[in-house]
């Protein structure tokens, strides 16, 4: 006896499904690029917050050690200025800066285009496979996705700086995200 495989797709809905391939695959590719330059971005932040971080927390124990020290002692106090000026300066650029709000801003949005990636790929590997599911109900599983897609591109931070993404295409280009030959670019297999 034969294996039985699933049941055929019905041949009205094949050109609705394979355009709804289509736009998820495109939804997938775009969530990929942009949750890819977002992480660089989100990196790069989080190094800037480490940089101000870290000095910041030295610089103001030192100060407060050296204040003390010259109130103590009234030897060194323009050890203990400069120290103080040094702090703030730091702590000013942090506050400016946020480097730790920004890093954590673009690791969401890059976490939330994951996840909608992610999604993506199971409405189209199962759900468009699916006989069962009608094409009503399809078109209304890749609205709410593609909904999804719009309301991240307004959420914050809103703009991608360019540098993430050029650092995101290098990354791809030297072979960290390879797609030739990847059986997910595929065509629809209906």
């Amino acid at each position: 006896m034969a294996a039985e495989g699933p049941p055929p797709l019905p041949a009205e809905g094949l050109e609705l499904r394979r355009a709804h391939w289509i736009a998820a695959t495109q939804m997938i590719v775009d969530a990929t690029w942009s949750a890819r330059s977002l992480q660089k971005a989100a990196a790069r932040w989080a190094t800037i917050s480490l940089v101000l971080g870290l000095p910041a927390s030295v610089v103001a124990a030192l100060t407060a050690a050296g204040a003390g020290a010259a109130a103590l002692l009234s030897k060194v106090p323009l050890l203990t200025a400069i120290l103080a000026l040094v702090a703030a300066v730091i702590a000013a650029a942090k506050a400016v800066l946020k480097p730790d709000e920004t890093y954590q801003g673009y690791a969401r949005k890059g976490a939330s285009y994951l996840a909608l990636r992610n999604d993506t790929r199971q409405f189209r590997s199962i759900r468009l496979r699916t006989p069962a599911i009608d094409a009503q109900e399809l078109e209304k599983d890749l609205s709410a996705l593609n909904q999804r897609l719009n309301s991240l591109g307004q959420q914050p931070p809103i703009r991608i700086p360019t540098w993430a993404y050029n650092e995101a295409k290098r990354s791809v280009a030297k072979g960290e995200s390879e797609y030739a030959g990847d059986p997910f670019w595929e065509d629809p297999p209906f």
